[in-house]
């Protein structure tokens, strides 16, 4: 069992400034290749956030050279599908943490994906798009941490995009931006899979 050391909320906090973006495509592609394991092993995470990704191995002063190792974590919301071919009618709640929920999951509109364990796991895309948002600005996209946020703020998130004032502040790149603006598309069938955002996201792939 590997041994942990915390986890990247704690990270980010304690760091007092937002990942680099070298640093969080290492993270991210690792969080993608988990996702689209259990994805393919029909269990759903339906919690993916920052505090549930955990710190294996990271650079520090003294090893500046190490890289960057993390366990997604923290199973106890997620969903195993028997049958992954059960449609999601009548089954949906409103799991998830509130700053990192999918909006499909804040108004329980109907579901436009054929299956449940799709239908979720394209969820657990958004969140995780809410978490590169938070990991390359420091900052929350709609809501004020720990607060849950108001309905309006969301509606307006989908509507206009990831906010870009903290984007711009950080310098995010186009790439990055691009890759958060198609996880957090509002129409969950636009979202990429975990499979298919990992072999096909160019910012992803992208080498420092």
């Amino acid at each position: 069992m590997d041994l942990l050391h915390g986890d990247l909320d704690d990270h980010l906090y304690h760091s007092g400034h937002p990942f680099s973006e070298p640093d969080a495509r290492v993270v991210v592609g690792q969080v993608l290749a988990a996702l689209a394991f259990m994805h393919e092993k029909h269990v759903s995470h339906r919690d993916v956030k920052l505090n549930n990704i955990m710190i294996a191995t990271k650079p520090t002063p003294d090893a500046p050279a190490t890289p960057w190792s993390v366990r997604l974590g923290d199973f106890g919301t997620s969903q195993y599908h028997a049958d992954p071919a059960l449609a999601p009618d009548g089954r949906i709640n409103t799991h998830g943490t509130p700053n990192y929920k999918a909006p499909e999951l804040f108004y329980q509109v109907e579901p436009e994906e054929a299956t449940l364990l799709l239908f979720e796991a394209k969820a657990d895309m958004w969140a995780l798009g809410v978490t590169v948002y938070r990991m390359l600005t420091g900052e929350a996209p709609y809501g004020v941490l720990p607060e849950d946020p108001d309905p309006s703020q969301v509606r307006k998130f989908c509507r206009e995009g990831p906010p870009k004032g903290p984007l711009d502040k950080a310098g995010v790149s186009e790439l990055a931006r691009g890759f958060i603006g198609v996880l957090t598309k509002k129409s969950a069938r636009q979202r990429p899979t975990a499979g298919q955002a990992l072999e096909h996201s160019r910012w992803v792939s992208e080498t420092a």
